[in-house]
């Protein structure tokens, strides 16, 4: 039997494959394989890189100080303070400030004029950007268990996700906050009750610890990203090469001739190539190897350049 592959048909049989049959299809298939890896991963890491990177500041702001009420001298309950700072954030996330946050520091980049309004749904994404946590130290040592507040503001500039970071911490430290509006004139206590106790507000045992830094790099892991898709590269090539190797239905080593043939060998004649056919041979490799070292030259300096030089 020659080396060239003899085409058959075999029907329904198929010789179980062997750690050699893979070996060969792994020969004959390689460039396929590697073709195929390289153009899913590189198209996966070049939409990975041209998504936006979010970039994470965070700041960190003390409550250290509990002021006693004038009435019973006693200083507000741990729940009285989660409640008067979740409060505090409700005011900080208003309508209004996150609409004077938007209008400096987004709309200009995105070219709107302050004068344009806002919907709903841009407040909404603006918002959701924001994440602000109530983190209560429970060390046993402490006697007052301070509270602290992790202030963290995502954007796809680095430099806004700073600025609107410390933006918030000062706006949760001011002594003033936000009226929500004009109490009602005829708001009184009704007969009988006493009015409520008014709680000193947080914002006299607020202080920034730390203010937001600049982030170096995204937050969300791009790598994950290109990790997956080279899993999927890998994959993709590996069942693209397989599948065309079954679907062939060619004779193509020694062990397909008896299994299909049911006969036994004798021996083996090697395909003999003239010398024309040999330099054909080598160009063709030689042009295939050119091609791929082009391909990864060219697929390596886009990615650097949307990964190192873009951003």
């Amino acid at each position: 039997m020659g080396k060239k592959a003899m085409a058959m048909d075999t029907g329904k049989r198929r010789r179980p494959l062997t750690w050699e049959d893979w070996r060969g299809i792994g020969h004959r298939r390689k460039w396929l394989f590697l073709l195929t890896a390289l153009a899913v991963a590189a198209g996966t890491c070049i939409v990975s890189a041209l998504i936006p990177g979010l970039y994470r500041s965070e700041a960190l702001i003390l409550c250290e100080s509990r002021q006693a009420p004038p009435n019973d001298g006693q200083p507000p309950s741990d729940a009285d303070l989660e409640q008067q700072l979740s409060t505090r954030i409700e005011e900080t996330q208003s309508r209004s400030r996150l609409e004077r946050l938007y209008q400096e520091y987004e709309a200009p980049e995105l070219g709107r004029r302050s004068d344009q309004g806002i919907g709903d749904d841009v407040v909404d994404e603006f918002r959701g950007r924001i994440e602000i946590q109530i983190v209560k130290d429970n060390d046993p040592r402490r006697q007052a268990s301070p509270y602290v507040l992790r202030v963290a503001f995502e954007d796809p500039r680095p430099t806004a996700a700073r600025e609107v970071t410390n933006e918030l911490c000062t706006l949760l430290v001011s002594e003033k906050p936000e009226s929500p509006g004009p109490a009602p004139e005829d708001a009184t206590p009704a007969a009988g009750k006493p009015a409520p106790e008014e709680l000193p507000s947080p914002s006299a045992g607020l202080r920034i610890q730390d203010f937001a830094s600049l982030p170096d790099s995204p937050d969300w892991p791009r790598w994950k990203i290109n990790l997956g898709g080279l899993a999927a590269a890998l994959l993709v090539a590996l069942a693209l090469a397989t599948g065309l190797e079954l679907r062939d239905s060619s004779v193509k080593c020694e062990r397909d001739a008896e299994f299909y043939f049911g006969l036994r060998n004798l021996a083996v004649i090697p395909e003999l190539l003239t010398a024309g056919e040999m330099g054909r041979a080598r160009r063709k490799r030689l042009s295939r190897a050119v091609s791929a070292a082009l391909a990864a030259v060219v697929v390596g300096a886009v990615l650097y350049y949307l990964y190192f030089l873009r951003w």
